[in-house]
């Protein structure tokens, strides 16, 4: 009996205290609730130099109500155990409710995972690495700065004619450099496209230029006649000639145009849209011609360099997800591939905007970095080259490639030795 006083006395107290524990909190506000981990789904790319940006995907960043009241919206990103700088990363809410931190990979960062900590000391882990990129350089590489800023142009893309006369489609106006010469303006243009602009250049056989204006491309005869070449498109982006003659257009598909200005799909796409189109192509941006009628595209949207037989059958040459690597095939990786050309020798060379490189695949798939890798405005060894958003690019006789680094607001050359 004794016994049973007791557990009841024991019992009592207990209910007592967390009574008074549940009404002094509710005195004093609500009882504090536990903060949930971060959960990381994704992050765009996964992997790159450092200074890339990144995105982070996921949810409870920070909690939902302090992105709706607009209050505090801060966490602490790390790779690897490598802080970012600034040491708090903004949290944005995306379109379909997902928590979003933009930040750039720290110095010192290594390759592993990706931890956010909340405000409140709560952490959380990616499942997945991020790699941190060693690029495979390709050796005796020089870049130098073969037209600059005091030449007034914007560029996104260029060409190339036998003469090595360069011709720059540079937002708002169309114009030929020439080292010897003044800037010789050829045509103006109305581009209000400045994320996604106007650059699709090319050279025929006879020296008319031909230009992505808007929906439509403009052919400028050496006598400087401007006229309409071909029906208008939903979008033109690149452009480039096979051997005989006809033109091939990139836009929201691969269209071929021959020299009487007729229209044929050659390789149909839709523009950033799911799924990318029955030939599986999303967003091409550059193209070229091999001397065989193979097309290569580069598909900004998947990140890959897109192969296309005469008979239209597609094929992946390298890429693979968003990502900066050196290696065969599908194991390479890009993000968001724009300028393109192919030599004679069968090299693909291709502008990777994001990653702000050029790079090379060779016949057998292998993809190498020419140039760059950085971010700033440096000439010298390719390994230290450093560029802003890589655009349009053509090759001369010699091989050597011609770029528009937009942001820097010039062309840059890199000879092949």
């Amino acid at each position: 009996m004794k016994k049973i006083a007791s557990s009841l006395a024991v019992n009592y107290f207990s209910t007592l205290v967390f009574l008074i524990f549940i009404s002094c909190g509710n005195e004093n506000g609500p009882v504090p609730q536990i903060e949930p981990e971060p959960i990381i789904t994704e992050f765009i790319p996964n992997s790159g130099m450092i200074s890339t940006q990144v995105a982070i995907l996921g949810n409870n960043f920070v909690p939902t109500s302090a992105i709706a009241n607009q209050k505090l919206r801060y966490s602490t990103v790390k790779f690897n155990g490598t802080i970012t700088i600034p040491t708090g990363d903004y949290v944005y809410l995306g379109n379909n409710g997902e928590q979003i931190i933009n930040t750039n990979v720290p110095i010192g960062a290594t390759s592993g995972k990706i931890t956010i900590t909340t405000s409140s000391g709560i952490t959380g882990s990616s499942t997945n690495d991020f790699r941190i990129t060693i690029p495979i350089y390709e050796p005796n590489i020089t870049v130098e700065t073969a037209f600059g800023a005091d030449f007034g142009i914007d560029p996104t893309g260029v060409a190339i004619d036998a003469s090595g006369n360069l011709y720059v489609n540079s937002h708002n106006k169309i114009v030929k450099l020439t080292k010897d010469g003044p800037v010789t303006l050829l045509t103006t243009t109305n581009d209000n496209y400045n994320d996604d602009p106007d650059f699709g250049m090319a050279v025929d056989a006879n020296n008319n230029v031909y230009a992505a204006v808007g929906h439509t491309i403009q052919k400028i005869k050496p006598d400087g006649t401007v006229t309409q070449f071909g029906p208008a498109f939903t979008l033109v982006k690149g452009l480039a000639f096979d051997a005989s003659g006809d033109l091939y257009v990139s836009g929201d598909g691969i269209y071929k145009i021959n020299q009487n200005g007729q229209v044929s799909g050659f390789a149909p796409g839709t523009w950033f849209s799911e799924p990318w189109g029955p030939k599986g192509i999303g967003g091409p941006k550059g193209i070229a011609l091999d001397a065989d009628g193979f097309v290569y595209v580069a598909d900004f949207g998947n990140h890959k360099i897109l192969k296309i037989s005469p008979e239209g059958a597609v094929i992946t040459v390298a890429g693979s997800t968003a990502g900066y690597w050196d290696a065969l095939g599908t194991a390479a990786q890009f993000y968001q591939p724009f300028g393109i050309a192919i030599n004679a020798n069968g090299d693909i060379y291709v502008g990777d905007s994001e990653n702000r490189a050029i790079r090379k695949i060779s016949p057998d798939g292998n993809v190498t970095t020419v140039a760059g890798g950085n971010v700033g405005d440096f000439n010298g060894p390719g390994s230290s080259a450093g560029f802003s958003r890589i655009y349009g690019l053509a090759l001369d006789a010699t091989g050597n490639i011609y770029f528009a680094d937009r942001w820097n607001f010039k062309i840059r050359k890199i000879e092949i030795k």
